[in-house]
């Protein structure tokens, strides 16, 4: 079933699953989208004991540590924006390409200038963090309301190092760069 994108005042909100087994995650993650104008806006609701934050600016190796991310394809399935956010609203921006589709040969540009904007608040239980990301941009990309296509996923490591991985549409592997798990992606006015 493809990810309904409506206007704002039709926000969707789906729970993230445990992306090895596709059952429930030890914290629950939700994700709001939506779209205003021209922009596409994703919302990580995140439950959060203890987050565990690597990097001290943006493109640093952020999944080191806590992440949220949405991967977004540009024309091509094995072409695609990955962004992520972590607790501290240090950004990633990068296009992958990833020619097999499994993500064992992956050729990574990170954008070290872009339009996303991210927001990130610290809530009593964890942290929200904000994703938007301008349509006109991800044109100039390659991206194609026709063939649009996306997962989210968050990355939690424990206190004591265990990582653990979450994933709307579940990889069943320890990767997240398996294309046949993206979802189809609709923009619906």
């Amino acid at each position: 079933m493809p990810i309904r994108i409506r206007v704002a005042e039709h926000i969707k909100t789906k729970e993230l699953r445990e992306n090895i087994a596709g059952g429930d995650c030890q914290q629950q993650t939700l994700v709001s989208y939506y779209h205003q104008k021209d922009k596409l806006v994703f919302v990580f609701d995140c439950d959060e004991v203890s987050p565990v934050v690597f990097g001290t600016k943006d493109n640093d190796k952020l999944y080191k540590g806590d992440i949220v991310e949405l991967m977004i394809t540009l024309g091509a399935s094995e072409k695609y924006l990955e962004v992520g956010v972590n607790p501290d609203n240090l950004k990633y921006a990068a296009i992958v390409a990833n020619p097999e589709g499994t993500g064992k040969e992956l050729s990574i540009e990170r954008l070290e200038h872009h339009p996303i904007e991210t927001e990130l608040v610290t809530t009593e239980g964890g942290y929200i963090a904000k994703i938007v990301i301008p349509i006109d941009w991800l044109k100039e990309l390659g991206w194609t309301r026709e063939a649009a296509k996306i997962n989210f996923y968050r990355q939690d490591f424990t206190a004591d190092g265990e990582l653990r991985l979450y994933a709307f549409s579940p990889t069943r592997s320890a990767n997240f760069h398996k294309i046949d798990s993206f979802v189809p992606m609709e923009i619906l006015d």
